[in-house]
């Protein structure tokens, strides 16, 4: 659907020139809600707006379609940006007109016929009928982005773009947002990209996530994998600012006991095996903390839990859960 190789953006100014960009390569399948996640100036908005060519990307090539958007003519790239919705952070919205008549503008730059078919189809999905008339300055901030999503939709687009479209939202309003943006993926089959830099909104709406650092990519794949498996230390920092944790001065360790990270999915581990290990290799296991997260059809379980006993025995344990598809992250803390 959406291949991205090797792009590269750079900016200069009067003192220097920097890469925004680096080498940055993905691939996402039709029907994907793909985050990319980043703190920021980690590049990611630049990469979202290089897709549809609101940057100029100084190398490489992104295909949607098949079709190389970065070699199109204006004339092409007119047509192509039809096929690509882009909802913002701060909604965007024309002040001097109506709901109805921000909904139509991209309708009547693409002459678009029966317009009022369309803009009732749209206020419907979007749950905004009784607000047709309204101004921007009436409604809500999640009505506006309602209206900022039904605008993007307008044309039927394959793909739609979301830069950092609930930033500025509540909590209980960005949940009805993400509600929203996965009715319209799993309804309309459209293809979504998703900026942001909350692990939450990750965990809530996408399958997919790219890590970004520094302008580059620094780890990507499903985010069951990547939630529960971390590898870069940006990526860890992202995934422990929605897990449960410990604070450091709560444990103490010494050579007979171990603090270990748990990590599995439910439908893979159907045994007993923790109380198994206890028992297999004459260990004591103090769970100190533990919890359920929903990744999407999927539940993870996290335990934080503190084995004591030989050091052999132990490592006995935690390597037994390993071999049964149990995740064990080692936590030492050092002070």
């Amino acid at each position: 659907m959406i291949r991205i190789e090797n792009i590269s953006k750079e900016f200069t100014t009067q003192k220097e020139a920097f890469s925004a960009v680096k080498n940055v390569s993905i691939h996402i399948k039709k029907g994907d809600i793909f985050g990319i996640i980043g703190l920021s100036g980690a590049g990611k908005s630049t990469l979202v707006r290089c897709i549809n060519r609101l940057e100029e990307p100084s190398n490489g090539h992104i295909y949607i379609d098949g079709q190389d958007i970065t070699a199109c003519t204006d004339t092409q790239l007119r047509e192509m940006r039809k096929k690509i919705g882009m909802i913002f952070q701060h909604f965007h919205l024309l002040n001097r007109r109506t709901v109805e008549e921000n909904i139509a503008f991209p309708l009547e730059i693409s002459n678009i016929r029966h317009k009022d078919e369309r803009i009732t189809e749209l206020l419907h999905l979007v749950e905004l009928e009784d607000k047709r008339n309204s101004y921007p300055s009436q409604l809500s901030g999640g009505q506006k982005q309602r209206v900022g999503i039904a605008r993007a939709l307008a044309n039927k687009p394959s793909v739609l773009l979301c830069d950092e479209a609930t930033s500025a939202l509540d909590p209980k309003t960005t949940k009805s947002i993400l509600e929203l943006l996965k009715k319209i993926n799993r309804e309309l089959g459209v293809t979504m990209i998703v900026i942001t830099h909350e692990m939450e909104v990750i965990k809530q709406i996408c399958n997919k996530v790219a890590v970004m650092e520094g302008g580059s990519v620094v780890e990507q794949g499903s985010v069951i994998e990547v939630f529960t498996n971390p590898s870069h230390p940006v990526t860890k920092q992202f995934v422990q600012s929605v897990s449960h944790d410990l604070p450091k001065s709560f444990i103490t360790q010494n050579t007979n006991q171990k603090l270990v990270r748990i990590s599995y999915q439910s439908e893979r581990v159907d045994k007993p095996l923790l109380s198994k290990a206890i028992r297999k290799f004459d260990v004591d296991a103090n769970i100190l903390l533990g919890g359920i997260d929903h990744l999407n059809n999927h539940i993870i379980g996290n335990l934080i839990v503190e084995f004591s006993g030989e050091k052999e025995n132990i490592q006995g344990a935690i390597h037994y859960l390993e071999e049964n598809n149990v995740i064990c992250e080692r936590i030492e803390y050092n002070e």
